[in-house]
Parts: structure tokens; C-alpha cells; sequence
């Protein structure tokens, strides 16, 4: 298992610092949080942060797009110093696309599923999920202001998910 901290709370007048602390305290990764204030309602940073946070550590950016039309800015992520770029199912009609130019560029893949996802359509395009990093499917829960927290999607997304990918291996001969 690998530990990817977010640092979605940090100091950004200290974001070094606060990244320094999260690689000695023994962290395999960062997690970064992007969000447009569209796709969901929160909005945090983008390219230019995470560009500016890359020369202070030699962690694994974990960039985790909670946007519209991922596919529009993944050079400026690319570019910004992303090594996993997780893009959700529901942001946009051409997610495998995105998903393959995200491993054309040498960065690997991730797939996120929105809790409100209904369990039996989750996955009906025709996903890549030989160039998936699969080690990190991630199935998120709503939390929003003052909300109660959603679950109960997020079980039979997992299973729905693994489902497809077993169904895949299969047709596959693996």
C-alpha cells in the first residue's frame, strides 16, 4: 500500500515546508487536489501551482483532476511536473482518449468514479484498462459543507469496476 497525502489544507505561504514535512514523515507520494468550481462546486489550484511546488521535492505527484474537459489541459499538467493523472468518468464523452494520451506521454493513468455514478453504467465506455493504474481506482464520497456524506454508491462502484476489469481479463485470455 502507498500513502498519497493531500495537501488540499497546507499552508500555501509554506507549501515547501509543508511538502518537506510530508516526504519525512515517510509519504510514497503528494496527492493534488484540482478542482474548477464546475465539475464540483470547490475550486482549489491548477498548473502553475503544482509547477511551482515540483522543484521542492522529489515525491510522486499524484494530480487528481476534478474538472470539466480533463483532456483540454493535460499538457499544462503534464508539463507542470504530474507523474499520475487520475481524471473522472463522468467529466467529459472522451475519457479513453484522455487516458491514452495521458500514457502516450509517459505519465500513468488513473480512473475516478463520482459516488453518484449509478454502479451499473460506471464503466460502459470502452475503457484501456491494460494502460490503467489500477493500484489507484479511486472511488470518491461527497463531502460537502454541512452534507451528510454519501456512501452508497461507493461499494458497488468498486465492485461494478472490478467487474468490468475482470470481464476484461477474461476476453483478454489473462
Amino acid at each position: 500500500m502507498k500513502v498519497s497525502p493531500s495537501i488540499l489544507t497546507c499552508d500555501f505561504a509554506h507549501a515547501a515546508d509543508e511538502l518537506h514535512f510530508v516526504e519525512k514523515s515517510g509519504a510514497d507520494m503528494v496527492h493534488l487536489d484540482v478542482m474548477d468550481g464546475v465539475f464540483v462546486p470547490n475550486l482549489s489550484f491548477g498548473p502553475p501551482v503544482i509547477a511551482s511546488l515540483r522543484p521542492h521535492t522529489a515525491l510522486f505527484f499524484d494530480v487528481h483532476l476534478m474538472i470539466c474537459d480533463p483532456c483540454r489541459y493535460l499538457k499544462d499538467f503534464l508539463k507542470a511536473g504530474a507523474d499520475l493523472i487520475t481524471v473522472h468518468a463522468e467529466s467529459a464523452d472522451n475519457i479513453p482518449e484522455c487516458l491514452k494520451e495521458i500514457r502516450a506521454a509517459g505519465c500513468r493513468a488513473g480512473l475516478a468514479i463520482s459516488p453518484d455514478t449509478p454502479a451499473d453504467t460506471s464503466l460502459t465506455a470502452p475503457y484501456p484498462f491494460d494502460q490503467l493504474y489500477w493500484q489507484y481506482l479511486l472511488a470518491m464520497v461527497s463531502h460537502t459543507c454541512g452534507d451528510n456524506v454519501r456512501y452508497e454508491n461507493t461499494a458497488l462502484l468498486f465492485n461494478a469496476s472490478y467487474q468490468s476489469y475482470g470481464k476484461w481479463l477474461k476476453r483478454r485470455g489473462a
